[in-house]
């Protein structure tokens, strides 16, 4: 006999005492003998089955579907659908296993492969799904520091799904990663601005840092009576103080003070010596120094009175090189021309006595 035939006799056995057991004909319920059905094929396993039970026999899995959907706050829905009888459920992402529900929410961050295994008394499916949830941006946080040359390197952290960076200092872009170094000098205020495709978030800090000076610059420069004028100064540097100090022989200048630039005067030497300069610069972070050997200026019985004396002699001497230079002239010139005279008249008293000293002959017919 067939196992169809014989499932048939034995589905028509339990109803027909079904039958009879509910108007108490018999008083306990006979047994049936079901063929368990397995992927599809049976199989020569029987199960007994009580004739009040309303199972009569179990249907395989099939038709299995995952969906999932993510929610704003990044979190994700997901459902095993499957066709089939008692079906018992297990999810695992990634190879973790997280439920053995039908219906899960997967908290953020939502990233990976989501498998769904379902099982019954039959048989066994499975379903695979690559999921990715978009994190929103979260705890933006901007940090910096300064480095000895005066630059400052920054980062700005936040949580949240592919962020996108934008930096600015003082509304001036200047970069678009989480981590930048500004040059020097640094200072103003820094806004980092992060977006993905849920919300963006912005942070701003004061910054400052403190460029570190340069060497000081030296100069000497002498005044017309003598004294000079001793100038030291920085190029770069944040707050900088500057102290300059001037040795002399018998006297000690020292300057200090805190703009970019400062200078002294220093009175006339006599007699001239010369004079140790140093200078130095620092500020909160950095100290230069320039030191000079410098010869004094030159006294005012040297320089001041000879200058205000050259001054005034200059036109005069050359007004006097000038008219000595044409009284020679003139002289010469005057001479040329009685030379010129003495020698005509020279010329003139010979040709006379040549003609006078010449003989005159006379006819001797008259």
């Amino acid at each position: 006999m067939s196992p169809s035939t014989m499932f048939q006799k034995c589905v028509h056995r339990v109803l027909f005492t079904m039958f009879l057991y509910q108007f108490s004909i018999i008083m306990s319920p006979p047994s049936c003998f079901l063929y368990r059905v397995q992927a599809g094929s049976y199989t020569s396993t029987s199960e007994k089955m009580s004739a009040g039970s309303s199972t009569i026999h179990k249907v395989p899995l099939s038709d299995i579907t995952v969906t999932s959907s993510c929610l704003p706050d990044g979190s994700a829905v997901t459902k095993c659908s499957v066709k089939g009888s008692d079906p018992r459920y297990s999810w695992s992402l990634d190879g973790r296993s997280i439920s053995s529900h039908s219906r899960v929410t997967l908290p953020p961050p939502v990233s990976g492969t989501l498998r769904c295994d379902v099982i019954n008394q039959i048989n066994n499916l499975s379903r695979s799904i690559n999921i990715s949830c978009a994190v929103p941006l979260s705890d933006i946080t901007v940090t910096s520091s300064c480095l000895p040359d005066g630059s400052a390197v920054t980062k700005c952290s936040v949580k949240g799904s592919d962020p996108r960076y934008s930096w600015s200092l003082d509304g001036r872009s200047v970069s678009s990663h989480s981590r930048v170094t500004l040059p020097p000098p640094v200072s103003g205020t820094l806004r980092c601005d992060v977006t993905n495709q849920i919300n963006n978030l912005s942070r701003s800090i004061n910054i400052s840092c403190a460029v570190p000076v340069s060497d000081p610059v030296l100069d000497v420069r002498c005044l017309q009576n003598g004294s000079a004028e001793i100038s030291c100064w920085v190029e770069k540097g944040t707050d900088p103080s500057i102290y300059l100090n001037v040795i002399a022989e018998l006297e000690v200048y020292n300057v200090t003070s805190s703009e970019r630039t400062v200078r002294v005067t220093v009175p006339p030497v006599s007699p001239p010596d010369s004079w140790n300069i140093s200078c130095s610069s620092m500020n909160d972070i950095s100290e230069r120094s320039t030191n000079q050997t410098h010869d004094a200026c030159p006294g005012e019985s040297r320089s001041g009175l000879w200058s205000d004396w050259s001054r005034l002699l200059s036109p005069i001497a050359v007004f006097v090189l000038y008219t000595v230079l044409l009284v020679f002239i003139v002289n010469d010139l005057r001479k040329m021309k009685n030379e010129k005279n003495r020698s005509e008249r020279r010329m003139r008293r010979t040709d006379q006595m040549e003609m006078e000293m010449e003989p005159t002959y006379y006819n001797d017919r008259d």
